[in-house]
């Protein structure tokens, strides 16, 4: 297995049309953020081992360190590609968390359900093309920016308005308590979570008991305060243990843990495998 970065040099972002031929019959760790939209044929992506039909009409998001593999692709199959680095795409999931995080990485393929739906997008990634090609643009880097964000918004509005009505999903409504604190919370898991795991550290913070905050959670996204943290933390010590050499006991000890074996029961509980286990399973060349 080995891991690429498919930007050009100096590039932070880009905007093209291809077959993904670097990811066929091969599996890829991408450093980037990537948005396909296939616009003619299929083929089946495998996402972290998972498997999806992606066809004509439809969409995906990859993200940093994910898995891919592109096979099974008939002679026509061809999408339209928005590639960002790992900084870019991180900058451009700043306060939407709940549409990146909890979204995106849950739903990864989008049928665009109709025509017009599809000729939007379409044309949403002829517009960030024409942002992309523009070299002499002043404000280049800060057009992409704010249209990705926008990109990402118009795709959850699009799907979350599919889901509610058919209750697949609860809306979420930003503007009401429950959703400001819900986003306060995430944003100081995402400063603090590395030294802290506590529900009851957050809700000091926020001037709630940790028993309101577990409701919070419970009704923004169906998951208690608890395994919020716990998958932030998770996401953060995988991302260590595939891309660094740092022992288990350094992990450890920059994680806040007690010592190495409770670390190594945490992880096991949540992620199935011990630490160095779960390591070896990743590894590439």
């Amino acid at each position: 297995m080995k891991s690429i970065n498919i930007l050009p040099p100096k590039e932070e972002f880009i905007v093209n049309s291809n077959a993904m031929e670097d990811f066929q019959n091969e599996t890829i760790r991408t450093n980037n953020g990537i948005i396909l939209l296939c616009t003619k044929g299929y083929a089946t992506l495998s996402i972290n081992g998972h498997k999806y039909l992606l066809s004509g009409g439809m969409m995906c998001v990859i993200f940093p360190y994910d898995l891919i593999e592109i096979s099974d692709a008939d002679e026509n199959f061809q999408v339209t590609s928005i590639i960002t680095s790992e900084m870019f795409i991180r900058e451009a999931s700043l306060h939407l968390e709940n549409v990146i995080h909890d979204f995106l990485h849950v739903n990864r393929i989008l049928p665009l359900r109709n025509k017009q739906d599809f000729t939007i997008v379409k044309s949403m990634m002829k517009w960030m093309y024409k942002i992309y090609s523009d070299k002499e643009s002043y404000v280049r880097r800060e057009l992409f920016l704010i249209n990705i964000r926008i990109f990402f918004l118009n795709i959850y509005d699009k799907e979350r308005r599919r889901m509610v009505p058919s209750g697949i999903q609860k809306s979420i409504d930003q503007n009401t308590r429950s959703g400001f604190l819900f986003h306060k919370y995430i944003n100081l898991i995402f400063d603090q979570a590395q030294r802290m795991r506590e529900v009851s550290f957050y809700a000091d913070e926020l001037c709630i008991s940790p028993k309101y905050l577990n409701t919070i959670c419970k009704d923004v996204i169906g998951k208690t305060a608890k395994e919020v943290i716990d998958n932030r933390v998770i996401m953060q010590l995988k991302i260590v243990l595939r891309n660094t050499d740092k022992t288990i006991q350094q992990i450890s000890d920059e994680y806040n843990f007690p010592n190495q074996s409770y670390f190594g029961r945490y992880f096991r509980k949540i992620v199935g495998v011990s630490p160095s286990e779960f390591r070896k399973q990743e590894s590439y060349s």
